[in-house]
């Protein structure tokens, strides 16, 4: 059975967990919305941290976004 959290397509796709850290965090998830990255189920783990899940595709474009953010 297929999680209501994660599309279908994105399962097709595949997906990867990502942890981020930093001061920004609220800034780096702005620019991921409108760069139109596909992320879903984000948890605050502590106050500077964030966990997520994104597709492989954008994984692999965060590096600028990461940049933009230091």
């Amino acid at each position: 059975m297929v999680s209501v959290k994660t599309p279908l397509f994105n399962r097709l796709r595949g997906y990867v967990r990502v942890e981020l850290r930093g001061g920004q965090l609220e800034k780096l998830l702005n620019l991921l919305t409108t760069d139109r990255f596909a992320f879903w189920d984000i948890s605050r783990t502590d106050e500077q941290t964030v966990t997520l899940y994104v597709t492989i595709r954008d994984f692999f474009r965060l590096r600028p976004n990461l940049r933009r953010t230091r």
